[in-house]
């Protein structure tokens, strides 16, 4: 039979591995979350600046049909 202080190491111990285990759980997790947070963040922002530049280019081209009433040219049909 084993003693009483043999039984409560092996339950401290696995106490403590149970502890750092869930902690290390815990760890991951969060670090994981923000990891994800900023790559939503930098999707986010690289989708903005393409529309941005796609308005851009469609105001710079638009310009031409507006100044000159031609509405054939802003639908995208084509001139000539």
């Amino acid at each position: 039979m084993r003693s009483p202080l043999a039984i409560a190491r092996e339950r401290l111990s696995a106490r403590i591995f149970l502890s750092f285990g869930f902690l290390f759980l815990v760890v991951v997790l969060f670090f994981s979350g923000v990891y994800l947070y900023d790559r939503w963040q930098l999707a986010r922002e690289a989708f903005m600046r393409e529309g941005t530049s796609l308005a851009r280019v469609l105001a710079f081209n638009a310009r031409v049909g507006i100044v000159t009433h031609n509405t054939g040219f802003i639908k995208g049909a084509s001139t000539g």
